[in-house]
């Protein structure tokens, strides 16, 4: 710290970060630190080193520093601490170390920092020496320009009784140390005899400058290690065309790209250069003649692989017949408002674009007309022209101009207009086929979109809810209203983040950070507020809203913490939950989410223990306790509802938690890919899944729920047959998570029904449609009775 301080304040870019061991137990700290006179880009841990500092010679008693010694540059410097001689160093070391030490052509820099600091402090505390050292070695600073700037650095640190540590770490900064130079490869190492010969004579150390001053032309050097030189400073428009050229081409043609082209910022939307269409095995055809425009098929795909185009009748007329087949009439009157437009009718196509599609079949499940079916890629490619829109087509497609005319409660023609098929999102990312996550962000994204693009709507969301705010809090949503917004999104390591922000390939189209299971939720609470600031002090002129993504982990569990303090701070932030009921990024393993019963890598079925053993919890319930928070739970199943609270959600200025049933067909042990949508309903009708919403300050809304004043929603009569709702001894008969005998099973059903239904009375309570809970007696009852 003291370093850097003292480094920036002389003009110069430094960037520093540490490394923790197992601290109490001894374990090794390592602090990265990198000096320039470029902006260094750079965030990876130091892997080429000019000066390489030892605090402790132990760990060159073993091989735990030899991935750092190697990497010291040639003519570099490697600093111990020590009272030993580098003959005595080198017998001690390990035969790996020696090794290194008998080849190396850096310089090796002996001194006591310890004895030292113990003389003059009573405590072992070395850093000054071994910085003083290094700087006279290196000349980060001229040494008259760098003890005076310590000097002051120490001053602030230091007062009143402690002055006098000031003078004391001053004599401590001129320790004396013993210089080594390059060539420390005369040193050679006899193992059999345990002698080393032909040490060279000490020398005063040579003063040079070791930090990395790159050249002004462009250009690439493999021992960059601040990364000055492959990227511009400013990530402006010519930043994605030269990431595309310098990196995603030569990956795409097989070439070998050094490690610091992997630029640490990926620009958006380059995975619609990644080709998905070697995963599955069949595409979805789309037969016009059955399509009614619902826009179910859209929100299905976990892809963005299905475009809609809509083309006037005039260029409907200049298509030729085999093509015209592929379009279907658009009736704009079932997107009321269209009203008196320059043109009257249109013709609309769902395309399939082939490079995006895994085939998991989800939009043929979703489709009830069904106007799409599976077929076999192989005998697709033989007639695609008479299956698939040409993409050339696509420049004639006006659904921009439609869309303005579709009503605002018709979130998913506006989903088909707008935001299908590389319109908005890019496809391209590696989520598994049917993959819930993936279908998820679809509708998120595109929720939040809308409000960007119409803030009228968090207007209108204010109308329903008490307008509880500071005057300060009042500014912003008017200005928010008045001038719109920007959007920041934080993931958290899983699926998602693996998947969807690989490097070359993001999949996302706003500015996105990746933090681990813990801090997610403090990385997106920190980041709204450095944005805010950034607003007032007019590096911004909007105000940002912060979407947060994670799983399990970063909420459940590792990251609750983090999460439930977040939520009390009143920030505008909104966090997405994907709960897939277990952690799946890491092997099936059981998490708070898991239910009684799941056979999870963890949570194995034995001879004495069938599964995991404890129930699971519910998130939401810890949101709710807080008033101010917009809380919801929602299915896949029910898209238009979806979409509808997700733009109240965001529109809200102020923390929203918003958690999905994300089906995972790899994890859950599903038959096929293209069951997450049917599972999802499944778990709404059988309870195991409430869907609600709780706006601030008021009930939740069961809204969402077939028969919410019900217990078990009715029997239903579809074409004359009674189709009694979904068990949860059916979603468990399809999913592979729960296995075991009858007898096991039926232990399984029981506890988790009894769990479930607890849990709809309570919500039926906290709705006001029931005015007590009930007994243990009447759970049974019912149970028994279902």
């Amino acid at each position: 710290e003291t370093l850097a301080k003292i480094i920036a304040r002389a003009g110069k870019y430094v960037q520093t970060s540490a490394k923790y061991g197992a601290s109490r137990k001894g374990g090794m700290v390592v602090m990265n630190a990198r000096v320039a006179t470029e902006p260094i880009r750079n965030c990876s841990d130091v892997s080429k080193m000019e000066t390489l500092a030892v605090f402790n010679d132990k760990y060159l008693l073993d091989n735990s520093l030899l991935g750092f010694i190697k990497g010291v540059k040639p003519g570099g410097y490697l600093v111990v601490n020590t009272i030993k001689s580098e003959i005595e160093l080198a017998r001690q070391a390990t035969p790996e170390v020696q090794e290194l030490l008998a080849k190396a052509a850096f310089n090796l820099v002996l001194l006591d920092a310890t004895g030292a600091s113990l003389a003059q402090l009573k405590r072992n505390l070395p850093g000054t020496p071994i910085l003083g050292a290094i700087n006279r070695i290196v000349e980060l600073l001229p040494v008259k320009e760098f003890n005076e700037a310590f000097r002051s650095e120490l001053a602030t640190k230091f007062s009143g009784p402690k002055a006098g540590l000031v003078d004391i770490n001053m004599e401590l900064l001129e320790v004396p140390y013993e210089l080594i130079p390059a060539k420390v490869s005369s040193i050679k190492t006899d193992v059999a005899t345990d002698e080393i010969s032909g040490r060279p004579a000490v020398v005063e150390p040579v003063v040079k400058k070791i930090y990395y001053d790159p050249p002004l032309t462009r250009g690439y050097h493999r021992d960059d290690e601040n990364a000055t030189l492959t990227f511009p400073s400013v990530l402006g428009d010519k930043y994605r065309p030269l990431f595309i050229e310098k990196v995603l081409e030569p990956l795409q043609k097989g070439e070998e790209i050094p490690w610091d082209q992997f630029y640490n910022i990926v620009p958006a939307r380059t995975s619609e250069y990644n080709d998905a269409s070697l995963i599955g095995t069949a595409l979805p055809v789309f037969n016009a003649a059955k399509c009614i425009a619902c826009g179910l098929c859209i929100a299905a795909c976990p892809d963005n692989a299905l475009r809609v185009t809509v083309v006037h009748d005039r260029e409907f007329e200049a298509l030729a017949e085999m093509e015209k087949k592929l379009f279907r009439p658009l009736d704009l009157s079932k997107f009321t408002g269209y009203g008196d437009a320059v043109f009257k009718e249109s013709y609309l196509n769902i395309n399939v674009m082939s490079q995006y599609c895994k085939g998991c079949g989800a939009c043929v499940e979703v489709c009830k007309t069904k106007a799409f079916s599976l077929v076999d890629k192989e005998s697709v490619k033989v007639e695609a022209e008479e299956r698939f829109l040409k993409p050339e087509i696509y420049d004639h497609d006006v659904s921009p101009t439609v869309a303005p005319y579709v009503k605002d409660s018709r979130y998913l023609q506006q989903l088909m207009l707008l935001y299908s098929g590389q319109k908005f999102l890019p496809g391209g990312h590696s989520l598994c086929p049917g993959c819930g996550e993936g279908i998820i962000e679809n509708l998120v994204f595109a929720a939040a979109e809308m409000v960007r693009r119409n803030p009228r709507l968090i207007a209108d969301f204010y109308r329903s809810i008490p307008a509880l705010m500071t005057r300060e809090q009042g500014r912003g949503l008017q200005h928010m209203i008045d001038h719109g917004f920007n959007i920041y999104t934080v993931n958290a390591t899983g699926c998602a983040q693996v998947s969807c922000l690989g490097n070359p390939y993001n999949a996302r189209v706003y500015p996105t950070g990746h933090y681990g299971f813990g801090t997610a939720s403090a990385a997106g609470l920190g980041a709204r507020v450095s944005l805010f600031n950034a607003f007032r002090n007019f590096y911004l002129d909007k105000l940002t809203k912060v979407l947060v993504f994670g799983g399990d982990g970063s909420f459940y569990d590792i990251g609750n913490q983090g999460l439930n303090f977040a939520l009390g701070e009143d920030q505008d932030v909104t966090w997405i939950i994907y709960n897939n009921e277990a952690y799946m990024n890491t092997g099936f393993q059981k998490s708070g989410a898991s239910r009684f019963g799941s056979n999870r890598t963890t949570s194995p079925y034995g001879m004495e223990l069938q599964g995991k053993d404890d129930f699971h919890r519910e998130i939401v319930g810890q949101a709710m306790v807080i008033p101010g928070v917009y809380v919801a739970r929602l299915s896949l199943s029910n898209p238009m509802h979806a979409m509808r609270i997700l733009t109240e959600a965001i529109a809200y200025k102020g923390p929203s938690l918003i958690e999905f049933f994300s089906p995972c067909p790899t994890g859950q042990g599903m038959a096929t890919d293209d069951l997450p949508i049917t599972l999802s309903k499944m778990m709404v009708d059988s309870r195991a899944w409430t869907v609600f919403t709780r706006k601030p300050y008021a009930r939740i809304d069961l809204t969402g729920n077939p028969d919410p004043e019900e217990i078990y929603p009715k029997a239903r009569k579809v074409k004359g047959k009674e189709i009694k709702s979904t068990t949860f001894r059916d979603v468990v008969s399809l999913l592979g998570q729960f296995t075991g005998d009858e007898k096991t099973i039926d232990e399984i059903v029981k506890v988790n029904e009894r769990q479930n239904l607890y849990l709809w009375c309570l919500n039926q309570y906290r709705a006001g449609i029931r005015q007590d809970m009930p007994d243990a007696d009447e759970i049974e009852r019912l149970i028994s009775q279902r």
